[in-house]
This record gives C-alpha cells, sequence and structure tokens, in this order.
C-alpha cells in the first residue's frame, strides 16, 4: 500500500482514504519490541505520515486518526 499512497493522495478521486498498517505490530507481537526490525518499521511509519500531513497541508478537510481529530484545515 506504502508505494501506491502518494498516487492515490495526488489522485483526490475519493471522499473517505482508510489506511490499515500491521507490519510494526506484527514484529512486535512475533519479535518483541527490542527487534532490530522495529526500528526501520518505525521509519517506514514516519515516513507514511509525514506524506499524509505534508498531502493534507495542501488539501481542504479534516483528517481523523482512531475518530479523534489530528488536524483540522
Amino acid at each position: 500500500m506504502t508505494r501506491h499512497l502518494p498516487v492515490e493522495l495526488d489522485r483526490r478521486d475519493w471522499s473517505l482514504l482508510v489506511l490499515h498498517y500491521l507490519g510494526l505490530d506484527h514484529i512486535g507481537h512475533l519479535a518483541g519490541p527490542t527487534s532490530p526490525l522495529i526500528s526501520p518499521k518505525l521509519r517506514e511509519m514516519d515516513d507514511v505520515i509525514r506524506l499524509i500531513h505534508q498531502k493534507s497541508i495542501e488539501m481542504v478537510g479534516v483528517i481523523s486518526e482512531h475518530g479523534q481529530i489530528i488536524t483540522e484545515l
């Protein structure tokens, strides 16, 4: 999904976009919080959030996570 995210965000032919990432959760359950896989996955998630934030600045609307408003433009 991440590789398609920039294209989807630019298309703007959607009224709602749901992203469901489980990678970090899976790593934590399988290998534990000290796994060497945790840091790269956290950096990936930081990049995803950064991209969404940058694109949200360009759009008008409300961004929410788990039903809580985190950014209102």
